[in-house]
């Protein structure tokens, strides 16, 4: 499992950073299946996320995200865009590793905010500005430990031209 094309890709980093946009232009560049854990909750669970982060059930939810993780690595390679919070679990992006190419995809965290705030995310309006905050600053440095790190500025068609110039991804 060593050759990336015989390897999953997963995109990591905060809600709202473009992985489930940039996730779908990529497989289909790449000629691959496309995987976001989110839809593949809502669709198997028939239940919102946000809905679940509502009632305070996000644990429920955490627990499917590990499971999914551990199923993963039985499929063929595909392009996974995978929740914020999938990484930041304890073991996960260890787990993620050993069958995916990571690519985090850095974004301005104003850009997030302002993302976050114009779709109701559950992740920024079930916590306060400092709750917020605290969890940004402890998901980031796990981000930052994916193979590759993506400065996600531009459209969606640019960092899909920049992503297949990246050596392992561009065979």
């Amino acid at each position: 499992m060593n050759n990336i094309l015989d390897r999953h890709i997963a995109l990591i980093g905060l809600p709202s950073s473009g992985k489930s946009t940039l996730g779908k232009c990529l497989a289909e560049a790449l000629n691959r299946p496309w995987l976001d854990s989110d839809h593949c909750f809502e669709a198997e669970s028939g239940e919102k996320i946000s809905d679940l982060f509502a009632c305070g059930k996000e644990p429920r939810f955490r627990q499917w995200e590990q499971q999914w993780l551990a199923g993963l690595a039985d499929l063929p390679p595909s392009v996974i865009s995978t929740g914020g919070g999938l990484p930041c679990q304890p073991g996960a992006l260890d787990q993620l590793k050993k069958f995916a190419y990571t690519i985090y995809l850095e974004v301005d965290l104003k850009l997030i905010k302002s993302r976050l705030r114009a779709s109701q995310h559950p992740l920024l309006l079930s916590r306060s500005p400092a709750e917020f905050e605290a969890l940004v600053q402890m998901r980031l440095p796990i981000y930052a430990q994916a193979d590759y790190t993506l400065k996600a500025q531009g459209t969606p068609e640019e960092l899909l031209k920049t992503l297949l110039g990246v050596r392992p991804l561009g065979h």
